[in-house]
């Protein structure tokens, strides 16, 4: 039961990442893996805690998502990107305007933030701005969600935990029933 909960919440993530990304929907993508992270750090939150806060998601992103993640940002460079993003759907938070995070510019391919990354480190405004492919930061959403199933599965105490709050979540009925009646399938992430 758990895991099919999980699988059907996360496939509805990750493939609604996948669509704007292979429509080159960047900007939406990238708030929907912001929303994706800010979900899998509620499902990682202690019986105690019932909303996440900056330090959730920092943490659940430096655990699970940038562990092995080819991206030159931060934890912190990402929060404050979410609170851009999802807040003002601009480049500038709280963090950014105090010097406590880098601006994230996103780009397109890895090559391109590379590149970017590279000048920026060469004119001296590396400790400002970032570059961030959006498509390799939805492909380390991926990793970092198996990554975290892997981590909570054969955990009795957090399993509990995020079973109880994964009956809460929205899913797509449709979806849902192709799962149970098995003609559902994962995505390729």
């Amino acid at each position: 039961m758990s895991e099919q909960l999980f699988k059907i919440a996360t496939d509805q993530l990750k493939t609604s990442v996948k669509v704007l990304l292979e429509n080159r929907l960047m900007l939406p993508a990238t708030a929907m893996i912001y929303v994706a992270i800010d979900t899998m750090s509620f499902l990682d939150l202690p019986e105690s805690k019932i909303e996440t806060q900056r330090n959730d998601f920092i943490s659940w992103v430096n655990n699970y998502l940038l562990c092995d993640a080819d991206l030159s940002c931060t934890a912190e460079d990402l929060y404050s990107g979410r609170c851009a993003m999802l807040h003002t759907y601009s480049s500038e938070s709280r963090l950014t305007r105090s010097g406590e995070a880098r601006t994230i510019t996103y780009a397109g391919p890895k090559r391109a933030s590379d590149m970017f990354n590279a000048s920026l480190e060469i004119t001296g405004h590396d400790n400002r701005v970032v570059a961030v492919s959006v498509p390799q930061l939805g492909l380390a959403l991926c990793r970092a969600i198996d990554r975290f199933w892997a981590d909570i599965k054969d955990d009795d105490e957090r399993l509990a935990l995020a079973k109880n709050r994964l009956q809460k979540f929205y899913v797509n009925v449709e979806q849902a029933e192709r799962e149970t009646y098995g003609e559902g399938g994962s995505i390729g992430c």
